[in-house]
């Protein structure tokens, strides 16, 4: 069982964050609250994926400012914790951008095992699908990682 530690969190984390002023803010917004990382094996995390968008998804209804980005985020890292007994899940917070605006935003990162090693994987919960951390998704949105907590 391959297991990481909070500070490699960080590092693979704040390759996202683009600027030495963005990255010293990544750093201190950031909150990680155990000293070691157990990251999902790849096939895990498929067959978790799978049944959140399948089981758990469905039965989520989006409702502003009750029920929203951040409420979906912690609902898809408890699912994780719950299907999988492993602290590999965190919830993401930044900025997203469709044109020309923008606002505040939260999705998910998950610590996967692959044969590159451990990877760092941003999801959109309320989508059940892998975006980037920062660029532009498969639907032109953008996101901007700016702080993460797990």
């Amino acid at each position: 069982m391959v297991v990481i530690t909070f500070i490699e969190v960080i590092k693979k984390a704040s390759q996202f964050v683009k600027g030495i002023f963005n990255k010293i803010i990544f750093v201190l917004r950031t909150q990680l609250y155990d000293m070691y990382y157990y990251p999902l094996g790849f096939d895990e995390f498929a067959r978790i994926l799978k049944k959140w968008k399948e089981e758990k998804l469905p039965k989520l209804i989006y409702v502003s400012e009750r029920f929203d980005c951040d409420d979906f985020a912690a609902c898809f890292q408890a699912f994780i914790v719950e299907e999988s007994r492993k602290n590999a899940c965190g919830r993401a917070f930044g900025s997203l951008c469709i044109e020309k605006t923008c606002g505040g935003h939260a999705w998910n990162f998950v610590l996967v095992e692959t044969k590159k090693g451990v990877e760092f994987i941003c999801i959109e919960p309320q989508l059940g699908e892998l975006v980037p951390c920062t660029g532009e998704s498969f639907d032109k949105f953008r996101y901007n990682l700016q702080w993460i907590i797990g």
